[in-house]
């Protein structure tokens, strides 16, 4: 068959070919690099940005668990209040920082943990209620 066709014909069909190759890859092409693209986005959402979150989270809980101490230590009066009011304010900060965080989680075994954590901080925070409460009262 191609000994039959003149040169010209062949040169077209062989260009025809190479281009149907040509665009067939960059479809195949653009379709992963959109597939890419969203992977990208949902590791950036759901990946990088809690992480951020959960330095937050940890230095709020430091920053609670020194406001506490420095509670005990301030005796009574406007230190007492003081104290009170940044643990009140941290508080606050971390429920906003654990609810973001636990909208992006994705896994069970991160899941789990998160639990774990909250209800440690559940049961930390009866303790730091208790211990405003007597500081509050000297």
């Amino acid at each position: 068959m191609l000994k039959n066709m003149k040169l010209g014909t062949k040169l077209t069909g062989g260009f025809i070919f190479v281009a149907c190759i040509a665009a067939l890859t960059g479809v195949v092409g653009m379709i992963n690099i959109r597939k890419i693209a969203d992977a990208d986005k949902k590791m950036y959402d759901k990946m990088t940005v809690p992480l951020a979150e959960m330095g937050v989270i940890q230095s709020d809980v430091q920053q609670i668990r020194v406001a506490s101490r420095d509670i005990i230590a301030a005796g009574k009066g406007a230190d007492v209040e003081k104290y009170a009011t940044k643990i009140d304010n941290l508080q606050a900060e971390l429920d906003a920082k654990t609810q973001s965080f636990e909208k992006t989680i994705l896994t069970e075994a991160v899941r789990k943990q998160f639990q774990d954590f909250q209800d440690a901080r559940r049961a930390y925070n009866s303790y730091l209620g208790q211990i405003v409460a007597l500081a509050r009262a000297n």
